[in-house]
């Protein structure tokens, strides 16, 4: 045989044995796990895509890389099909930073590339990529190519790897939560043990269930990575401290349920007049939570202010104790004290590198937007398209109903503004505060609409926010403080409790313009309650000399300061009303300060109506929320893995086998034939009297065994003689057959307990 036919041979058998391989690939008991671990990861991309957008591509590029995947399989190699799935993720990666815009393009370095993955495996969201949705669909494909790919030619470890180490990426983001890691990992651990394990799961199943119990403990310990948005297994439930939960370094903001308040001073202002001091803005809403996207550079001395016109204040900051947070009045343009440790966000809030301790100060020189409501109502809808596309962002689930409501509530008005004005009176009119809710399931803002009477200040901000943002208006979540007890005509003392979320409404030519949807009484009660409770218990950090002598009346007593100049007091009635400072201020917006009056005038019975009209059928909507709060959907997981370690324990202990026992022993279900009825009751008579007395010995024959056990008892002697006809006569009728089995229930009660068949 020449060495050309020898070749051909050996390329024609290899041919056929990967053909072989692939179909065996697709269809063999291992594919289970793995589709079961690829449709796990796959969810996470499809989550992502469900906050940015871009579902209906993503299902489409994926359609596509399984059907190349497919096709590939059967004819490429694997060392080309791992080439190709390389070179998938270059274009993947190329087409992701060519989406980027320029001006953040130039900036990536080795260095910062380094950096930014190293956050992504410690907590640092898809989420907050200013182009997610890019992002997925370019790379999404390549790990489902490559897994399917692999399945297809029975590669069933290696596509394992590649869909649990996509898994295992998303998990460190803190994307994948508990669930979609536990079906991940059990589906990897089947995979395996069907591939591993001699004699198939049947043979092996409590094996195999160990391991996929054992991977389900470890994703739910996994899934809490430092820094990452994922929650522990065992979270407190409880009250959170709203300042812990609003004043926060993290770029991820969840909405949660019922929160505290802490009297505690935390800083003292010195300024010409109050503001909300901001400590950050969010502009993409998940439908539970806020992220901030994007990311920071070290302060440079060269802030640029708001544009159109602009007045300037300067701030004087005393911590009173530990911040993580540099609070300041929008917008920031220059800071001094603590430059060195100042970082700057992308939408020009302020954040520390380190934090600042008790009796450090900073100054922060700020420019206020000082557009009068005449010339925000004449600003137009030109907005710049980087604006348009960022803050009108919603999940795809955001449901219909949220934009109809808000449609039908601003039909008449004619400008953003008075849209703006119009779902700001809305939600302070018809909601009750409450610092006391249950969180929803579901979008937070359809809930508040349509399912809650109350809540408190981040229901009302995201509330008011996803309303505009269904017209079209670009809008942002913003938190850090209100303005604080006024002690001095120039100071403030701000606390704890002053934590605050509110709006801001972005107008060309103006900038970004606060709203205020809170009910600002009802806010300011509550934090004066809590305050008069610490202070009559005595607890210590709730004021300052200058508080303190504040509330023993040695001096004069400002209220919780309200500025009454925001664009949220527009209306024309309240403009010549005299400030804080006791001067008369005709220009009724700065885009810093909310204010407590609702900004417009709007019939309650007319917003009554348009509320009735988009109502859920039979929901009665309570402040507290439902009084079932559900059963957490950790809890399911937490019950799964209990009952499979307890089989799992039975197995390994014998105790399965001795249920079997005892149930067998006791019990004799179904009617064969009368002659196997005979010989499944003497079994059962056999094994009972082993227990009670011995085991029939080798070689001993039935009668002479029950002889011995039980000579003087009528009823085996009956049972020994029935045997003995049906298994050598083979002439037994149904009726002896039933009163054999009758005897050897009887007998088998008195002579076994449940105790003696489980211990032994």
């Amino acid at each position: 045989m020449s060495v050309r036919t020898t070749f051909l041979n050996v390329v024609r058998a290899r041919s056929v044995e990967a053909d072989t391989n692939a179909v065996a690939g697709v269809f063999r008991p291992p594919a289970i796990g793995i589709v079961v671990l690829l449709v796990a990861t796959l969810s996470v991309f499809y989550s992502v895509t469900g906050v940015v957008g871009g579902t209906v591509r993503l299902t489409i590029v994926l359609v596509v890389a399984i059907f190349a995947a497919t096709i590939t399989g059967r004819t490429v190699s694997l060392r080309a099909g791992l080439v190709l799935s390389g070179a998938l993720l270059c274009l993947g990666f190329a087409s992701y930073l060519l989406a980027i815009p320029a001006s953040q393009r130039s900036l990536f370095t080795v260095n910062r590339v380094f950096t930014d993955t190293a956050s992504l495996l410690t907590g640092f969201s898809v989420l907050r990529l200013t182009a997610a949705r890019i992002w997925i669909i370019s790379i999404a494909p390549v790990p489902t190519f490559l897994t399917w790919y692999l399945l297809v030619r029975g590669r069933d470890v290696l596509a394992t790897a590649a869909a649990g180490s996509t898994l295992l990426f998303f998990v460190l983001t803190g994307d994948a939560g508990f669930l979609v890691t536990a079906v991940g990992v059990a589906g990897a651990a089947i995979a395996v043990s069907f591939r591993t394990a001699a004699g198939g799961l049947r043979a092996h199943w409590d094996t195999t269930a160990t391991i996929v119990l054992a991977a389900l403990v470890l994703s739910a310990t996994v899934t809490v990575v430092p820094g990452g948005a994922t929650q522990p297994l065992f979270a407190d439930r409880d009250a959170v401290d709203s300042e812990a939960n609003l004043v926060t370094s993290e770029e991820e903001l969840a909405v949660v349920g019922s929160i505290e308040l802490s009297p505690e001073v935390r800083f003292t202002v010195e300024s010409e007049e109050a503001a909300y001091w901001r400590t950050a803005s969010y502009d993409r809403y998940t439908g539970d939570g806020w992220v901030r996207t994007g990311e920071s550079s070290a302060y440079d001395e060269s802030l640029s202010g708001p544009p159109g016109e602009t007045r300037e204040l300067t701030q004087r900051i005393r911590a009173e104790s530990t911040m993580t947070a540099l609070p300041a009045a929008w917008r920031p343009e220059r800071v001094s004290g603590v430059e060195d440790r100042t970082q700057v966000t992308e939408t020009g809030d302020l954040q520390l590198g380190e934090p600042i301790g008790a009796g450090d100060e900073y100054v922060v020189v700020s420019q206020r937007p000082d557009a009068d409501s005449d010339e925000l109502q004449a600003a137009g809808t030109a907005y710049p398209a980087e604006v348009r596309s960022r803050y009108t962002q919603l999940p795809e689930t955001t449901p219909d109903r949220v934009g109809a409501f808000t449609a039908d509530l601003t039909e008449d008005d004619e400008t953003p503004y008075e849209v703006a004005q119009t779902v700001e009176t809305y939600l302070r009119t018809e909601r009750e505060y409450s610092l006391s809710v249950t969180r929803p399931e579901g979008d937070i803002a359809d809930a508040f609409l349509f399912e809650m009477d109350a809540g408190y200040c981040t229901y009302y901000a995201t509330t008011m926010v996803t309303m505009l943002r269904t017209q079209g208006i670009p809008a942002r979540f913003v938190t850090g403080y209100s303005q604080g007890q006024q002690v001095e005509d120039d100071t403030w003392v701000v606390r704890g409790q002053n934590a605050h979320a509110w709006v801001e409404v972005y107008f060309p030519g103006h900038g970004w313009i606060a709203f205020e949807p809170t009910p600002r009484d009802a806010y300011d009660d509550a934090r004066d309650s809590r305050l008069s409770e610490a202070r009559q218990s005595g607890s210590e950090g709730v004021d300052t000399e200058e508080s303190a002598a504040a509330a023993a009346g040695t001096q004069p007593e400002f209220e919780d300061s309200t500025d009454e100049e925001t664009a949220g007091s527009g209306s024309d009635d309240r403009a010549n009303e005299t400030d804080t400072n006791g001067s008369t201020d005709t220009n009724t917006t700065n885009g810093s300060v909310p204010s407590t009056a609702p900004s417009g005038q709007l019939d309650r019975g007319s917003v009554e109506t348009v509320g009735d009209q988009f109502a859920t059928p039979g929901t009665t909507g309570s402040g507290e929320g439902s009084d079932d709060d559900g059963i957490p959907t950790e809890t399911y997981g937490l019950l799964g893995m209990g009952l499979l370690g307890a089989v799992i324990g039975a197995r390994r202990l014998g105790y399965t086998e001795r249920g079997y026992r005892l149930l067998w022993v006791r019990y004799q279900w179904g009617d064969r034939s009368p002659a196997d009825d005979i010989e499944r009751a003497v079994d059962r008579l056999e094994t009972a009297l082993a227990l009670r007395y011995r085991p029939r010995r080798t070689g001993e024959t039935m009668r002479t065994y029950l002889q011995s056990v039980r000579p003087d008892d009528d009823r085996v002697d009956h049972i020994r003689i029935a045997y003995e006809r049906a298994r050598y006569d083979a002439q037994i009728d149904r009726q002896a057959a039933d009163a054999v089995v009758d005897n050897v229930d009887e007998l088998v009660r008195e002579l076994v307990s449940i105790r003696s068949l489980i211990g032994r």
